[in-house]
């Protein structure tokens, strides 16, 4: 400790609360000029950079290149497929779905294999039972 200095406990005690103190210092001016000087710099960088883009943008199409020849080759874009009438489509959907089902009909007339109904397929399966298992090979474990 240094001998002009007085001691922690008998240092002069601010009268005013803790809550209440101020500011010793005052901001520095001159860097308060310098940051707006860089902010006003930075601003009129940015508008000068929006205004040229604009007018890139905004030029006539003679300035660009012109399009590719595929360019025209795909139809216009006719909006999305709304479904006008959902209930009858639904019920439709599913009479077809109820036909594969429940009807008989040829998968592959050729090999032989036909479409039976689920119903049928399941008597079929419990008097018959499930096949025998085989392994990757097709030998029987």
């Amino acid at each position: 400790m240094d001998m002009n200095e007085q001691p922690p406990h008998t240092r002069k005690q601010s009268a005013e609360p803790p809550g209440h103190r101020y500011e010793e210092g005052d901001a520095s001016f001159g860097a308060l000029v310098k940051w707006g000087a860089g902010l006003a710099v930075t601003v009129a960088v940015v508008v000068v950079a929006m205004w040229t883009s604009f007018d890139y943008f905004a030029a006539p199409t003679e300035k660009f290149p012109a399009p590719s020849l595929m360019a025209g080759a795909r139809a216009p874009y006719a909006g999305p497929k709304l479904q006008v009438h959902a209930p009858r489509d639904l019920k439709e959907w599913r009479t077809a779905e109820e036909a594969v089902l429940n009807g008989w009909a040829w998968v592959d007339p050729d090999k032989g294999i036909v479409r039976i109904p689920v119903g049928r397929a399941i008597e079929l399966l419990a008097e018959r039972g499930l096949p025998p298992k085989t392994e990757v090979g097709g030998t029987k474990p």
